[in-house]
């Protein structure tokens, strides 16, 4: 067949074998100085603090009698980042994820190191494509619950339906995906995605893409995927990429009859995703046609 493109917040739960505490000051209302503590912990009432570094004798304070909290920097933090920055995602995710483990306890607290590393972590497994290790984190994420500042929220709010197509739940993507749909007016059109900021749009294409190609509706699928390369806008090379490679693997069950769309992919995937390289797998497809 020939195919053309067209938090809710948990309790804490606090991990006796990755959590430790981490240094920082607590700013106590009614009080001239700030303090320096071993922060152990933060839900959304009390902190849990200690002089030492181990977190024993650990005392606790209601966070309505706390004016401000502020830590210390944790070891590791800047290799973990630099690798962010400079695109070096696997060893980001490793680096994040057990920054993110090791500072679960105080994930609750607003832009704290252990709610910012979890999501680094799951940006930067988003970001390579690996779904599978990216369903995991989400499950950390909600099991010990985290709190960003509402810039963080749209992308958030995306993680339950990447959690989904990793670990191939079509039900639960097609339940996710519906809340980013237009109505339909024709029955038995395929709905149109939302008016979304851009980031946004490409991965909800792409994901749906994958969610038509997990339901076996290959033409559906590309056209998403395709919307998911076209409509980029530079925001999200990454899941672009992933996209034109879904594509591809769509296109490649018959080459014969795609092999004109299959080769002009993997020149736009070669010059726009691979720095000028294709995944050996898809050589075969990238002999130009006679």
């Amino acid at each position: 067949m020939k195919l053309l493109l067209p938090l809710s917040f948990a309790i804490l739960a606090v991990s006796a074998a990755h959590a430790k505490p981490l240094k920082g000051q607590i700013n106590v209302k009614g009080r001239n100085a700030a303090q320096a503590f071993f922060i152990v912990s933060i839900d959304e009432k009390k902190v849990t603090f200690s002089n030492s570094p181990t977190g024993s004798g650990a005392k606790t304070l209601p966070l309505n009698k706390v004016d401000s909290i502020s830590f210390i920097s944790p070891e590791g933090w800047e290799e973990a980042d630099s690798s962010y920055e400079k695109g070096e995602f696997e060893t980001a995710a490793s680096r994040f994820g057990k920054l993110a483990d090791e500072y679960s306890n105080i994930a609750l607290f607003s832009d704290s190191y252990g709610a910012r590393a979890r999501y680094f972590e799951m940006e930067s497994l988003r970001k390579l494509g690996n779904s599978k290790d990216l369903a995991k984190a989400v499950t950390k994420m909600k099991k010990s619950g985290i709190k960003l500042d509402a810039s963080y929220d749209d992308q958030l709010s995306l993680y339950s339906a990447w959690a989904a197509a990793g670990k191939k739940d079509w039900k639960e993507l097609k339940k996710i995906m519906a809340t980013y749909e237009k109505p339909v007016i024709d029955e038995g059109a395929i709905p149109e995605i939302k008016e979304l900021p851009s980031a946004q749009f490409v991965q909800v294409a792409y994901l749906r893409g994958l969610l038509y190609k997990g339901m076996d509706a290959k033409a559906e699928a590309l056209k998403d995927f395709t919307q998911a390369m076209v409509l980029n806008f530079g925001q999200e090379s990454a899941v672009a990429g992933q996209a034109t490679l879904a594509a591809l693997d769509i296109l490649a069950e018959d080459p014969e009859a795609n092999k004109n769309e299959a080769y002009a992919l993997t020149q736009v995937y070669k010059a726009q995703f691979g720095g000028g390289k294709l995944p050996s797998k898809y050589e075969a497809l990238a002999k130009k046609p006679e």
